[in-house]
């Protein structure tokens, strides 16, 4: 199969890649910029014309759409513009190229994040609020999520619709676990704010990777929740990462609750229509946490 992989330089778009070449799929990265990638053929793309986007889909088999702009801060109402231009109109752009040229099948990535914030799993009918944490990212994301599905109910292009929690792992450039890691392991201090009880799904980046080549192999459409199943808390994390360290616990400053925050979060994603649908299996938080260690130690 040919794939084309927008933001196939990115964190997870790298990942995505070798997942697929391990399969034996041919790679076309799909990037904004000139940059390119090792061994791929390279295609640009801005993303806001579907006339040129054809161009860009010609021979190939399927499309992975991951590119996507992320804000320097989250909270930063600056952002809103970039965001809805690039993650929703692009997007709909991609989309709307894929449905002139007669590209079958379509992966586009949405966010687990953009739930009402809960202690129970949440499936993918569940209530969608992107407005209590990053709320222009996580609306522009719910934005394209919502066309997405118009379009595959349509069934002018089968798209899988995956909406990942909190993703970690390998090429992590920023969050809260490469800080951890990277403090801890050098013996420096980590504070943890608000006793740690801020709580997110966590997923692993190659297991995201994953379900992303089932996905666009099987017949899937629709949204698809990509989680690890279950909540881990800050402190939690900070804990694990210090055990498998094997640093001091004296490291982690906790400082104690803050009582106007309340334990605030994400909720937890039901992942048993991904489970039943392309057969995705995450591994559980510790593991991941441990298989990030060791690549990280094996850098040096």
């Amino acid at each position: 199969m040919k794939v084309g992989v927008t933001g196939a330089n990115g964190f997870i778009g790298q990942h995505i890649v070798a997942a697929l070449r391990k399969r034996g799929d041919e790679v076309v990265a799909i990037l904004r910029n000139r940059a390119s990638l090792p061994d791929a053929e390279t295609r640009i793309a801005d993303f806001k014309d579907p006339r040129d986007l054809e161009g860009v889909l010609a021979g190939l088999d399927g499309v992975i759409h991951t590119a996507a702009h992320l804000p320097k801060s989250y909270a930063d109402p600056g952002e809103a513009k970039a965001c809805i231009e690039i993650n929703t109109l692009g997007t709909m752009a991609l989309l709307q190229a894929c449905v002139q040229s007669g590209l079958a099948r379509a992966v586009v990535f949405s966010s687990g994040n953009v739930y009402r914030p809960g202690n129970v799993p949440v499936a993918e009918d569940g209530p969608i609020d992107p407005s209590a944490h990053a709320p222009y990212y996580l609306i522009s994301k719910a934005a394209a999520d919502f066309y997405a599905q118009a379009i595959a109910r349509e069934r002018k292009v089968g798209v899988a619709i995956l909406r990942p929690s909190s993703v970690y792992g390998p090429g992590l450039a920023r969050g809260m676990v490469p800080t951890f890691i990277s403090k801890l392991e050098a013996g420096q201090r980590v504070t943890i704010q608000n006793g740690g009880r801020h709580r997110a799904d966590m997923v692993y980046v190659e297991d995201v990777a994953s379900a992303t080549v089932s996905a666009l192999h099987s017949s899937a459409i629709g949204p698809f929740n990509v989680g690890s199943g279950t909540t881990s808390s800050v402190l939690e994390v900070a804990e694990a990462i210090a055990r498998l360290l094997g640093v001091p616990m004296e490291l982690l400053d906790i400082l104690a609750p803050d009582s106007t925050m309340g334990a605030s979060g994400f909720s937890p994603l039901d992942i048993r229509l991904a489970r039943s649908s392309f057969g995705y299996d995450p591994r559980e938080v510790h593991a991941g946490l441990a298989a990030y260690v060791d690549w990280w130690r094996a850098r040096r």
